[in-house]
């Protein structure tokens, strides 16, 4: 099932202090429904050298697999393929990774609990669980108030709100996102009693809540979040192209002395704030690298350009390169 926190999980073992210790070299990749072996081999090389050159993009995939053989051979190595669909993926790609012995670790993470099987990997599948009642609140407070604790006259509207997210973290994030920038009585109540119960069996079942988190949008915001559609599934959007495409589509305005570079960027922290974008990288000064968004709000963000007429042809991927 998606917004189970599946990538949520791994990323903070990725992140930790401790397996940044133990791994010489660590590599995230986005997999997704449809995938180019050239591209997975390419993202994985990045993440173990800093600068690829022009000759790498000209390099067959086999050329690639070998050159990223070699890198990894006699290291210790953490590789994790996120959102795989299909176990032809480690089929494609096992033979690249070396197995010295040493510690190294490939990880999944798929919507697909059987796909373990499929792959004969060494340890059985990590099923995550809808989060129960105390669980789900924990993740709440710690989305809506910076020292993770509720005030009393919230309280009772936050537990009404989280109780309709039926458990599932990515509902929870969402409903969080609502509410967290308005902590006025008035405001809660009014969400509590508006937002519909997330269907968790199917996901397109959820996406009038999601609507109402777009409706709730500045207008200004509003163009900035549709047109995240327009890139591939699972693909890690570098953000100055981000910016810079906004400004290019006339999807950000000048306000006051302020440059549409300044604007552009305080819209995407406001989504990042708001949970409808996630951070992938981070550069060395603490700043955003590259962001992504859900599968899930994704395919909502596809459903309401269409409705609105949003994405014409000019917007589409295939017309923006990547």
């Amino acid at each position: 099932m998606a917004g189970l926190g599946k990538t949520t999980l791994v990323k903070t073992l990725y992140n930790h202090e401790l397996v940044q210790y133990i791994f010489d070299f660590r590599s995230w990749t986005c997999v997704s429904q449809v995938y180019q072996k050239k591209d997975l081999l390419l993202s994985i090389l990045s993440s173990f050298i800093d600068d690829l050159t022009y000759e790498f993009y000209e390099m067959s995939d086999h050329q690639l697999g070998e050159k990223l053989y070699r890198k990894l051979k006699g290291c210790r190595y953490l590789v994790v393929l996120d959102d795989i669909w299909d176990c032809r993926v480690w089929n494609d790609l096992k033979m690249y990774f070396p197995d010295d012995k040493t510690g190294s670790r490939v990880l999944f993470t798929s919507r697909d609990i059987d796909l373990s099987l499929h792959v004969q990997s060494a340890r059985p599948a990590h099923v995550l669980r809808l989060r129960n009642e105390d669980e789900s609140w924990a993740i709440f407070e710690k989305k809506v108030f910076r020292m993770g604790i509720c005030p009393n006259g919230l309280g009772k509207y936050g537990r009404m709100i989280n109780e309709k997210c039926k458990g599932l973290p990515l509902a929870i994030v969402i409903a969080a996102g609502l509410v967290k920038n308005n902590l006025s009585i008035t405001w809660w109540e009014k969400i509590s009693t508006s937002l519909h119960s997330f269907m968790v069996s199917d996901p397109r079942q959820y996406i009038d809540s999601l609507d109402l988190s777009y409706n709730h949008l500045p207008p200004h915001l509003r163009p900035c979040f549709l047109f995240l559609g327009a890139f591939p599934e699972d693909y890690e959007v570098p953000v100055t192209k981000l910016i810079w495409l906004w400004i290019a589509q006339g999807l950000v305005h000048e306000t006051g002395s302020r440059m549409l570079e300044d604007v552009a960027e305080e819209c995407l922290m406001d989504l990042i704030k708001r949970s409808l974008l996630m951070t992938s990288r981070i550069k060395s000064d603490n700043q955003v690298k590259t962001c992504r968004i859900h599968d899930l709000l994704r395919d909502f963000c596809l459903r309401k350009a269409e409705e609105e007429n949003f994405l014409s042809n000019n917007y589409k991927y295939e017309y923006i390169s990547v």
